[in-house]
């Protein structure tokens, strides 16, 4: 018997569709926080910063990143600091050391 576990067992996943809808939905809820390299922006440093408990992250695809029009509708811009040749990290490896700050800053909330 072959069990399987997955995050769309234990997360509920909603589809808006339309970007309106989303955008909408989430102006009563979260705080939208990009986290993006781009330096065209002003960003925070993502070791520092202290994120809202209702926090909601935005990321985008690893070479264009996000677009002006979400970066612009986000409360935050915050950026991962990378050191050397590589000015960032792949977005996989970013969504981790998002959501392990934001765990760490609120590790007494159950999830």
């Amino acid at each position: 018997m072959l069990f399987r576990s997955g995050t769309q067992n234990y997360t509920p996943i909603t589809h808006f569709p339309t970007e309106a809808e989303f955008w909408d939905y989430i102006a009563q809820r979260y705080v939208p926080i990009a986290v993006e390299n781009n330096v065209n922006y002003p960003v925070l440093d993502a070791f520092t910063f202290a994120f809202p408990a209702n926090s909601l992250f935005i990321l985008g695809e690893e070479q264009a990143g996000l677009p002006d029009s979400v970066l612009q509708r986000c409360t935050h811009i915050v950026s991962i600091p990378a050191f050397g040749s590589v000015r960032s990290v792949n977005v996989g490896t970013a969504s981790g050391v998002i959501m392990g700050l934001y765990r760490a800053q609120y590790r007494a909330i159950e999830v």
